[in-house]
């Protein structure tokens, strides 16, 4: 990524930065960045949703991701885990 630095009043390019964010690296299954897997633990989604099927059982798990996006791994997802948790 470049960032240019304009002058205000002449208009002209003063100076150009470029650099490289390891920050905006995304998981592939799910578009959703790395550092929020890494935050809850995990390397990437693979490794978050094995987690939670240990806490929470497989079958559950997979029931949930195939009718919730990924878009709904932190939010969603979760929600349900322990609402029906709180039903076993």
């Amino acid at each position: 990524m470049d960032i240019t630095f304009v002058d205000g009043i002449t208009g002209k390019a003063v100076k150009t930065i470029s650099f490289e964010s390891h920050s905006e690296k995304k998981d592939p299954d799910s578009g959703i960045l790395i550092s929020r897997y890494e935050e809850e633990g995990c390397k990437n989604r693979a490794e978050y949703l094995d987690m939670l099927r240990e806490d929470y059982g497989a079958d559950i798990v997979d029931a949930l991701l195939t009718v919730l996006p990924p878009s709904e791994d932190f939010d969603g997802l979760i929600m349900e885990l322990n609402d029906r948790s709180n039903y076993y």
